[in-house]
């Protein structure tokens, strides 16, 4: 009998196009899981599949700042053990998820900014890969909207 379940979404407004990246994520923890793996680190490897892949709001596809070349994550783990680690505006690795995760390791909880990313370059996580495509192409449209005055927001200039 199966005393265990993963489920994995792509984010808010993800086409359904990309369920197959979902469902590869889901079957990669399942079987961690199957194996004896712990839940947090099959939870994990399934967010690290979905950041290498390019087309979701995470890792590679991380939405672009308005310089065009930056992206900001944010990423945080937790268990029922009391585990927890979190990174917030994350500029200098390629899986958020895993830095989090070595968070947990530390006395600290949450680390943002420039003391996530010299704590991520210490750890010697990978840095940036390359902007996927996506990104690029949505970084692309919003300059568009914003130069053509179609992107508001409620109470900024733009």
């Amino acid at each position: 009998m199966i005393s265990f379940g993963v489920l994995v979404h792509g984010g808010v407004g993800s086409s359904t196009r990309l369920t197959g990246a979902c469902k590869a994520a889901c079957r990669k923890a399942f079987a961690m899981l199957e194996g004896g793996g712990r839940a947090i680190d099959a939870a994990i490897e399934a967010v690290r599949l979905l950041e290498d892949d390019g087309r979701f709001n995470a890792g590679s596809g991380s939405v672009l700042r308005l310089d065009g070349r930056t992206v900001e994550m944010d990423a945080s783990v937790m268990d029922s053990s009391g585990l927890l680690g979190a990174v917030m505006a994350l500029k200098e690795a390629r899986n958020p998820v895993l830095v989090a995760r070595a968070v947990c390791g530390t006395p600290h909880v949450a680390l943002a900014g420039a003391g996530a990313d010299l704590f991520a370059r210490s750890m010697g996580f990978e840095g940036p890969g390359p902007v996927s495509e996506r990104a690029l192409r949505r970084y692309q449209a919003m300059v568009r909207r914003l130069k053509d005055g179609k992107l508001r927001m409620k109470n900024g200039p733009w």
